[in-house]
């Protein structure tokens, strides 16, 4: 059988006397989109750091095509194909928006010294008028990075993490601060990267009515934990889910 694009397993991660993760096991396939859902405070966002080499666990593995990934360097995890997303996004402001993507693909492996660059020159200047298209962003190549709005700020960081080369991204709210429209453009993005070009994301997500409209496995944490997985109707209704929400039903209805 092949084995899931990146898997997580058993993973623990303890910082003095505190848990904050506690035999996370999770895994994604190529191809494939995750949500993962849960309180402030739940290891969340600890266990993007683990997986893209930021922290080490305290226990258990992590597994890249079969690959034990687990405790390299950030950058050696990011030429393997993983591409991580902050909530803030991490652009070059006083940069024009063509050069951030271009930077990008020159980052990529195998491009590297003058020669490789010049016979890279024209497959990158096809692949930056590309990203610029798909990210609605072409009218905007020549304006400082700076200047976009925030939407559109997120959007140049996406293309950036694919112009890398990128086979799974960890987004990390990446709709926070974005208009329902841009919120709805950024769904139909997700979706697009997913069957058009087979890219995998692990998104984290507050929002339910964006978790709700990307229609994907939804991975549920509490307390360093992974609670339950399921499709999004089966989370609504799950007892403990709704428990660990505070019986706040609103906040698991979409729009809530």
């Amino acid at each position: 059988m092949t084995p899931p694009l990146l898997e997580v397993c058993g993973v623990s991660k303890q910082f003095g006397g505190l848990h904050v993760l506690r035999g996370v096991n999770l895994s994604i396939g190529a191809g494939e989109l995750r949500c993962i859902i849960g309180p402030n405070g739940c290891g969340k966002t600890t266990l993007f750091n683990i997986i893209t080499g930021a922290f080490s666990p305290t226990a258990g593995t992590v597994r890249f095509r079969g690959e034990d990934i687990t405790g390299r360097a950030p950058h050696a995890i990011s030429r393997l194909g993983i591409a991580r997303k902050f909530q803030v996004p991490g652009i070059y402001p006083t940069l024009a928006v063509a050069e951030n993507v271009e930077i990008a693909l020159l980052s990529r492996r195998g491009i590297a010294g003058p020669w490789s660059l010049l016979r890279a020159g024209t497959r990158v200047a096809a692949r930056l008028h590309g990203l610029l298209a798909r990210f609605d962003l072409s009218l905007q190549a020549v304006r400082g990075a700076g200047t976009l709005p925030h939407g559109q700020k997120q959007w140049l960081e996406i293309a950036m993490l694919i112009g890398t080369d990128a086979q799974i991204l960890l987004l990390d709210e990446p709709t926070a601060g974005m208009s329902a429209t841009e919120t709805s453009a950024t769904v139909e993005l997700i979706r697009h990267l997913q069957h058009e070009h087979g890219i995998a994301a692990l998104v984290i997500e507050h929002d339910m009515n964006f978790v709700r409209r990307l229609a994907c496995p939804v991975v549920v944490m509490l307390r360093g934990s992974v609670l339950f997985e399921g499709g999004y109707a089966e989370v609504q209704a799950h007892p403990e889910v709704r428990e660990a929400y505070l019986g706040h039903s609103a906040r698991m209805t979409p729009g809530g």
